[in-house]
């Protein structure tokens, strides 16, 4: 059980508020033990009123919004650049010979102004970091006839979910207590590891993000800077959900892009929100820089989490419980990410 969250001045004044707001509300009276009375059914109805539950979409936060809401650090003026293209100086991205001319093409066929549209160029570059990914980890072939297992691809459990629904309540913070907010929206694209479908496929048929690694968060051209407040809420929140899962890192990432601009955004284990340049993949050399890095995230997120789905007993919750630095995502156990076909099931129930 976690520690007993200690008062803070903000708290303090947040019931000097409910005091001072019952006070207003209160006819005058000269008995006081009448008025505090009085007083203290008006302070309850007060705050049986604030604990309702409010949803607010991911996209209604400015980032200020975000940042308080969250009880994160962030100083807009100094951006707390991450300069991620550092990580992967030196390094090399071996494209496939189409990716170029899929973008060209692309760049003369489609009217950019919708969101949907430039997704479909977003889709293109998550595509080739994948598929290059896991071209370069496939085994060679044996000899004729050699039918031994061949060792499995360390990414092959990555997949790209899109529309992904989204809901998370938030752990009130000293810099905004007591709200009792419940966050929802649709995560455009989703990228983590998936469980193994040769068993119990039906079972785990809605259940299929085992562990996330990366959050995308997509707007039309030009709009790119708009996307940031809601992607900070998306990782926070989930920054939120490891934090309370006592995990050793809760580090979390993500980009925001039209498809040509990425920025890629971190909050950090201790709630530090940086984000890197403008990276644009028409100008020279930008491309692979976007490439390495995508690679670079999806790597170090995956290689935090478990390369297998860890065999577990009828109302065994032994890997909820384990202190490794990212285990895997249990979906019952973390109801704020559900795929697509829990939503779709859930309007068919209705």
């Amino acid at each position: 059980m976690p520690p007993k969250r200690t008062r803070t001045e903000a708290d303090v004044n947040w019931l000097f508020d409910l005091m001072l707001g019952a006070a207003n509300v209160v006819k005058p009276c000269s008995d006081p033990i009448e008025l505090i009375t009085s007083l203290r059914s008006q302070v309850l109805s007060n705050l049986s009123s604030t604990q309702k539950e409010k949803t607010k979409a991911a996209g209604d936060f400015s980032m200020d919004e975000a940042i308080k809401e969250f009880g994160l650090k962030y100083q807009r003026l100094l951006k707390h650049h991450w300069d991620i293209e550092k990580e992967v100086e030196g390094k090399e991205f071996p494209t496939t010979p189409c990716i170029q001319s899929l973008l060209d093409n692309y760049s003369i066929n489609f009217d950019r102004s919708s969101e949907a549209i430039c997704r479909t160029a977003i889709d293109f570059i998550l595509n080739e970091c994948l598929t290059v990914m896991k071209a370069n980890n496939v085994e060679m072939k044996g000899a004729a006839g050699d039918s031994r297992p061949k060792t499995p691809n360390p990414w092959s459990e990555i997949k790209i979910y899109g529309e992904v629904s989204f809901t998370h309540k938030v752990i009130p913070q000293a810099t905004a207590p007591a709200r009792n907010v419940v966050v929802s929206g649709r995560v455009d694209h989703g990228i983590g590891r998936v469980l193994d479908r040769a068993e119990n496929a039906a079972e785990h048929r809605k259940r299929s993000f085992y562990s996330l690694l990366l959050l995308v968060e997509a707007k039309f051209d030009g709009n790119v800077e708009h996307a940031l407040p809601q992607l900070v809420v998306y990782l926070a929140s989930l920054r939120q959900s490891r934090l309370q899962r006592n995990r050793k890192d809760a580090t979390v990432y993500g980009v925001a892009s039209d498809g040509y601009v990425f920025i890629f955004v971190k909050i950090s284990h201790d709630g530090t929100v940086m984000r890197s340049k403008l990276f644009d993949i028409f100008a020279a050399g930008e491309m692979k820089k976007v490439l390495l890095c995508l690679r670079h995230i999806l790597e170090t997120t995956a290689s935090r989490s478990p390369t297998s789905t860890p065999e577990k007993t009828a109302g065994d919750n032994s890997n909820i419980e384990r202190e490794e630095p990212d285990p895997a995502l249990d979906l019952n156990d973390n109801p704020f990410l559900m795929c697509p076909e829990d939503v779709e099931d859930e309007e068919a129930d209705d």
